[in-house]
């Protein structure tokens, strides 16, 4: 049976290295900020907000550009009712064809 002071030594023990790990991943985040400069100032942007930004951006630009596809097929057919997923999924294959060959000439009108 462990003793209670074993038991607390254990606590504090636990807790420090969560505290340790912690402050690590601070200092790790604190150092990558510190190395980059976004475009607004010197506001720090770490690495990963700024993938994750350009991910975000890219990723609404294809929205954009699938559902402007989509439209313009719905609307060449008189808008006739029925058919709004298979102009979406044929607009999903279009950009990821203009994407995959390097292309870009349905997004280039966004």
């Amino acid at each position: 049976m462990t003793s209670p002071f074993r038991a607390r030594v254990n606590d504090v023990t636990r807790t420090s290295r969560i505290k340790r790990r912690e402050i690590d991943k601070q200092r790790s985040e604190t150092a990558i900020m510190s190395a980059s400069h976004g475009a607004l100032g010197n506001a720090p942007i770490s690495y990963t907000s700024m993938a994750e930004h350009i991910a975000q951006q890219r990723h609404a630009l294809r929205h954009e550009a699938i559902a402007r596809l989509a439209y313009a097929r719905a609307e060449q057919r008189g808008f006739v009712p029925g058919h709004a997923l298979e102009d979406w999924l044929t607009a999903e294959v279009q950009i990821a064809a203009e994407e995959r060959d390097g292309g870009s000439t349905t997004m280039s009108h966004i």
